[in-house]
């Protein structure tokens, strides 16, 4: 054997006797992890922050201002932890002071909204609201900027209590293009009922004025709620619809006639009245409890004049066939 061939073959086995435990370790290191137990994940600890006294939340307030910025998130942490009573103390700073306590202030407003439960989170929307509509433009940009940008959240939240103060929530199937041009189906309110269930009048339209892209309330003659109110709340939501209604309900949705014979049908509610009665799209309602019908607001006023239960005798031109149904009249539930 020659000296070369020898030396090739020694490295070769060198090489060799390194690379094989090389490989036994990685295939090892592979079945451990496969049977070892899963190791469970240790919760991040988070310190607690003690809530400000009535006594320093003035103090805290004045820190808001500070030119150290440590005192300054100190002061912020604290009073988002102190809950409803520091929320007045904050809407009054974000009107005055320093551009830094403002933004300060109204940046603690946000972390209660969004972190905050119960009238927390209430008190903190509405002080929002109102310092949207404040004088002060960048106060106010800023809070509009935060309800805006979390109407999603707040949408949520008002129709959680809506629903609790007994108010009906219907809701609508759209279609959405992004930006990419994809359709997204989404399903978004398309009214809420204030029916005889409702029950806080006016106070509780505060839960819907927060419902900024609202388009329809209807308002049943029990409901509690004022004329006053209604008003306010029309205000409140450039765009909305409100319509007045009696307790008793047909189900349908109509148009005048464009040949002057009554009412036309444009849409029958499913599980109502009118759908239990036989009613079609494109019927024309000529008669309600023998009483002639022009158009659909004269439709709405006879509706007002029964209760539901009541069965009403209605005549119908259907492809130039004069037909009768009797509904029943149902109650507003939907």
């Amino acid at each position: 054997m020659s000296f070369l061939p020898a030396v090739r073959w020694m490295f070769a086995g060198l090489a060799a006797a390194l690379l094989l435990p090389t490989f036994a370790l990685a295939d090892d290191a592979e079945q451990d992890e496969v049977d070892a137990p899963a190791v469970a994940e240790i919760p991040v600890r988070r310190t607690a922050v003690k809530p400000a006294t009535a006594d320093e939340i003035p103090r805290l307030i004045s820190d808001l201002d500070s030119t150290d910025s440590a005192v300054r998130e100190r002061a912020s942490t604290r009073l988002a932890a102190s809950g409803k009573p520091a929320v007045d103390a904050l809407s009054a700073a974000a009107r005055s002071g320093s551009l830094e306590s403002r933004v300060r202030a109204v940046q603690t407003l946000r972390r209660m909204f969004l972190e905050g439960n119960g009238e927390l989170v209430d008190a903190a929307d509405s002080a929002l609201d109102k310092l949207a509509d404040d004088g002060n433009a960048s106060v106010a940009s800023r809070a509009e900027a935060t309800l805006n940008l979390n109407y999603d959240v707040r949408e949520r939240r008002a129709l959680e209590t809506i629903r609790e103060l007994g108010g009906i929530i219907s809701y609508q199937e759209n279609m959405f293009a992004d930006a990419t041009g994809a359709i997204t189906p989404a399903r978004t309110v398309s009214h809420i009922i204030l029916g005889k269930d409702w029950k806080t009048g006016d106070a509780g339209l505060k839960q819907i004025k927060r419902l900024s892209r609202l388009p329809m309330v209807y308002y049943i003659n029990e409901s509690g709620v004022t004329e006053e109110g209604l008003r306010d709340l029309q205000a409140s939501i450039p765009g909305l619809q409100i319509h007045r209604r009696a307790r008793a309900c047909l189900g349908v949705a109509g148009m005048s006639d464009i040949n002057g014979r009554g009412c036309m049908v444009s849409n029958v509610i499913p599980n109502s009245a009118a759908e239990r009665a036989g009613f079609e799209v494109r019927d024309v309602i000529q008669t309600f409890d023998g009483r002639p019908v022009t158009d659909f607001d004269k439709l709405i006023e006879l509706i007002g004049s029964t209760k539901p239960g009541d069965k009403i005798k209605v005549e119908v031109l259907r492809d130039f066939q004069k037909v009768t149904l009797e509904p029943v009249m149902d109650e507003w539930k939907r």
